[in-house]
């Protein structure tokens, strides 16, 4: 498909998904709420718990309708107004997800007709304090782009991409530009920010989805901190009180991101009040390769420059409808259009032998393993050899047995998973190094029944580290969902110093997943002695 193909198609599946989340949200999504009154452009309303920024609607006959912005939470939500209903008695859903999709299917119209940014073909070298000789290449070209350019950054695990965005946006700031930095996640966004320490930082978002290590930054906070607010009893005292500081709030809001250097947000959340009228020099979108390609455009109408760091070895945007979403990345897409891209080649947060994996079978030695990483182990003392701290890499076979079709579950790996974790907790290893992942939901859902050490799918931890990571395979007779070259990937480079794999020697008996890439990861073991079996 060419490119406007791609758009086309794209469009084509998220009408078809915004009709399906619509009768999800109809159904089953929605919850009741009571508007007490109103006032202007100002609500109150009686309902279940909502974080501040909550966009809600409400549902009328068959439509469902805009209400408005929580503003500020508590025994009265109060809101900014963007609809008043006929009816007190509501039945309210959260919009956010649904409006996403309107405003992606609009995007792709405006950018079918305005056309597309032009993806650099030349970069800069040189030298920036605090970053590599690859990081200061990105950033250096980052600060050079014309206007209406965009460039791509590959960046796998650990190779230090949020140290990159952080420095090279705090520089642009510095030359008084104004920046962009959103993703598809809170997380990413807020681990970017959190490496700044700078006045003119917002964070825009809910509070409650916020990192408390952030909080300072977020628009909330800062404006309604410089703004004194009286207890009332009821609603009509309540509005009447609210309704005279609302232009005080929204002023001051205004004011905050019009001063703010930088600001963070997610994809979503930088197209909707009160970001909406907000324009930018540069924008940074990270995990760009798991951004579908409408939710990445909507952050680049709001900018002059573009850099675009991801990784198209990683997973790929989640569809609801089952087929390949990678021709859908904002990062392959772009990819596609000129494949000129920009490495970060050093990785710093894994035991040479773990990320020697991927950078073999995965990265083709694109990228290798740092000095200051390379021989990071486990500070445990242990006669068991799947714990020992020299064996980085470990298989613990064990004689498994997948249940169920499509999601799967196995007993006996959840078992000894389980154990494997007290044993490492007997060791000296902390609880909250330590994660448990699996390809499937229901894996994961039986192991969180039977521990608080965190786990997740592989999908649900990218982004994320621990010094332990326990990957339970659960399947056994058909490893391709789990063999994903992607999600493989995602599992190993989660590690910093150990990573256990716990699957069933004997699934290699089968001649098709002799082929699959995990086969790879058991030799690669195997080839350091580091292949056990458990009864």
């Amino acid at each position: 498909m060419n490119k406007r193909e791609v758009l086309l198609k794209l469009r084509e599946i998220l009408e078809a998904e915004r009709i399906m989340v619509k009768k999800e949200a109809e159904k089953r999504e929605s919850f009741k709420g009571e508007l007490l009154i109103s006032k202007g452009n100002i609500g109150v309303i009686r309902t279940r718990k909502l974080p501040e920024g909550t966009l809600l609607g409400f549902i009328d006959d068959s439509s469902i309708n805009e209400l408005g912005y929580v503003i500020r939470s508590g025994k009265f939500h109060i809101l900014k107004m963007i609809n008043i209903p006929e009816n007190q008695d509501l039945r309210l859903i959260e919009l956010e997800n649904l409006i996403s999709y309107d405003l992606q299917i609009n995007i792709i119209d405006y950018f079918l007709e305005t056309g597309l940014p032009e993806v650099a073909d030349s970069s800069f070298a040189g030298d920036i304090e605090g970053l590599d000789e690859y990081q200061s290449r990105a950033a250096i070209t980052s600060l050079n782009l014309k206007d209406n350019q965009l460039l791509l950054v590959i960046g796998p695990p650990g190779t230090g991409k949020t140290s990159f965005i952080s420095k090279t946006a705090e520089i642009a700031a510095e030359s008084d530009m104004r920046v962009l930095i959103t993703s598809h996640t809170n997380r990413a966004v807020d681990n970017a920010i959190e490496k700044l320490d700078m006045e003119g930082v917002v964070r825009v978002g809910s509070p409650s989805k916020i990192s408390p290590e952030i909080h300072r930054y977020s628009l909330e906070k800062i404006v309604l901190d410089n703004i004194q607010f009286e207890e009332k009893e009821n609603a009509e005292e309540l509005v009447d009180y609210i309704s005279k500081k609302s232009r005080l709030i929204e002023r001051e809001m205004i004011k905050t991101l019009n001063s703010a250097s930088i600001i963070g947000s997610t994809l979503i959340k930088s197209a909707i009040y009160p970001m909406n009228e907000q324009n930018f020099d540069l924008v940074f979108i990270d995990e760009s390769s798991q951004s579908l390609i409408s939710a990445a455009l909507l952050a680049i109408q709001k900018g002059s420059k573009y850099v675009l760091v991801g990784d198209p070895y990683q997973l790929s945007p989640v569809l609801k409808f089952r087929i390949d979403s990678s021709k859908f990345s904002a990062f392959n897409f772009f990819h596609s259009i000129k494949p000129h891209v920009l490495w970060l080649r050093n990785h710093y947060r894994s035991n040479a032998k773990i990320i020697g994996f991927s950078e073999k079978y995965i990265y083709r030695r694109q990228i290798k393993a740092h000095e200051s990483c390379r021989n990071i182990r486990l500070n445990t003392s242990t006669d068991n050899p799947v714990l020992s701290p020299d064996l980085p890499v470990v298989f613990l076979s064990v004689d498994g047995v997948e249940e169920g079709k499509g999601s799967k579950i196995n007993r006996k790996e959840a078992e000894v998973a389980l154990k494997t974790c007290d044993k490492l907790l007997k060791c000296g290893v902390r609880r909250e190094n330590i994660g448990i992942i699996t390809p499937y939901v229901k894996q994961r859902e039986l192991i969180r029944k039977m521990t608080d050490i965190e786990v997740n799918t592989v999908d649900g931890f990218q982004g994320r580290e621990k010094d332990v990571i326990i990957f339970s395979v659960t399947a056994v007779s058909d490893l391709r969902f789990a063999s994903n070259p992607r999600r493989l990937n995602v599992a190993v480079t989660r590690a910093k110093k150990k990573l256990i794999v716990i699957g069933n020697e004997k699934s290699f008996i089968i001649p098709g997943n002799k082929a699959k890439l995990i086969y790879h990861l058991y030799n690669y073991a195997k080839r350091e002695n580091a292949v056990f079996h458990t009864s």
